[in-house]
């Protein structure tokens, strides 16, 4: 039997394996339920069917059961052998209705397999929120592994189906900004810097002329090897939190979508306030950053990225515009296909941001795509800065938006956005 820390896995085997959760009954005490969602290669769930939980108790034809939520027990049986080919995650979940975990302590989790108690999963820190990844079974080339996690979801159930792409049937009120009463999850200190940078981005938008603009932002993490030291320091963290604030200022559901990318690009799970200190603690370990990502190599590949996301999001002119923040450290080798794919997406409502980080390569054609000729728009910014840490908030925000307008006028000017 092994004891998980979170961040650490195990092989398991291909017989069926039970999650169990377990706790203290007490008298008008909060019931546990645990869920499951299968994710593809892209991090997502195929469709709303690859959600299961006591509405939908099973799923991938039985593969994965749910065994129900009774007093002080919950259980969820998996069958990786069962499991088809296209899913190569199943991310498992407890929740609570109107409660946090902290109104349910002793709880306990374990995972037994044929021959009786394989692992033990850890529940804690998670204590102020209302649903919690425990933990996921994964394919690793011809072996499935276990893993614990233990990152908590103050959004909740609803929260984390949608950022794996559950379609939850509830949209916020247009403009609503939906993030404003969530930095309560959040500790003292990063409470107070979100805040504060949530009126920065307010006033840099307002000087703008981009005041209540809507637009859907993504953001794109370099993740080859020469990045490892950039994400061990904590840079890649730091550098998230000062751009979730944007997405909680433009975005309509206050959500920021993330990529990473190397070799093949890959869908992390998005970013949204309330969660952000469980989101952080992933990036500041490569190690258990590549376990989340699988294997995306250590090249940079940025045609691959590009194209997932041209794939992957198709805005309509008559909507909200797509920003996509870009961030890369150099040694660009594919700059005929980074150029193509940018000329050909620029009559898309798709208004591309680069950032180079680092100072220690060449940037090539991101270095060069004001010059890119044959566009409808300039649909492309780029600038570098050797240390992202020494550019207040101000200068930043005013450096990813500083073109953003120019090519939202010129885009409606040319019919490539009418919203």
């Amino acid at each position: 039997m092994t004891n998980l820390a979170p961040g650490a896995n195990m092989s398991i085997p291909e017989t069926p394996l039970d999650i169990v959760l377990t706790w203290p009954v007490v008298a008008a005490g909060p019931t546990v339920e645990v869920c499951a969602l299968f994710l593809g290669a892209d991090g997502r769930v195929r469709g709303d069917e690859d959600f299961v939980f006591y509405n939908n108790p099973s799923g991938a034809g039985e593969a994965v059961v749910h065994g129900g939520s009774t007093s002080g027990v919950a259980a969820l049986r998996i069958v990786p052998a069962a499991l088809p080919s296209t899913v190569e995650r199943v991310v498992v979940v407890a929740s609570l209705d109107d409660s946090t975990f902290d109104a349910v302590p002793g709880l306990q989790a374990r995972v037994d397999g044929g021959a009786g108690l394989i692992a033990t999963i850890p529940t804690g820190d998670c204590d102020a929120t209302a649903a919690s990844v425990l933990a996921e079974v994964y394919r690793r080339g011809d072996v499935w592994k276990l893993r614990a996690v233990g990152q908590g979801y103050a959004s909740g159930l609803a929260g984390l189906a949608t950022d794996y792409g559950v379609d939850i049937g509830a949209d916020p009120a247009p403009g609503a900004d939906v993030s404003i009463d969530d930095l309560a999850a959040l500790p003292p200190e990063m409470r107070e810097r979100i805040s504060l940078r949530k009126e920065r981005v307010t006033v840099c938008l307002e000087e703008k002329g981009m005041a209540g603009l809507r637009a859907e932002v993504v953001l794109v993490l370099d993740k080859s090897g020469s990045m490892h030291d950039t994400y061990q320091n904590g840079t890649v963290a730091r550098v998230v939190e000062r751009l979730a604030p944007i997405a909680a200022r433009m975005c309509t559901d206050g959500v920021l979508d993330a990529w990473l990318f190397a070799d093949v690009p890959w869908r992390l799970p998005s970013v949204r306030i309330p969660d952000l200190p469980a989101w952080l603690a992933q990036v500041r370990d490569w190690d258990a950053l590549a376990e989340i990502s699988a294997d995306i190599g250590v090249q940079n590949n940025e045609p691959a990225v590009i194209q997932a996301l041209l794939t992957h999001y198709v805005p309509s002119p008559d909507g909200p515009p797509l920003l996509v923040l870009f961030f890369s450290d150099g040694g660009i080798i594919f700059n005929h296909g980074i150029e193509k794919l940018i000329r050909d997406a620029a009559d898309r409502p798709v208004f591309w941001q680069f950032v180079g980080i680092g100072g220690q390569a060449s940037f090539g054609a991101l270095a060069r795509l004001d010059d890119l000729t044959g566009r409808i728009v300039d649909n492309t910014d780029f600038f570098e800065i050797s240390d992202v840490d020494t550019l207040t908030d101000d200068e930043l925000y005013d450096r990813l938006l500083d073109e953003f307008p120019t090519w939202l006028a010129v885009a409606r000017d040319k019919g490539v956005l009418r919203g």
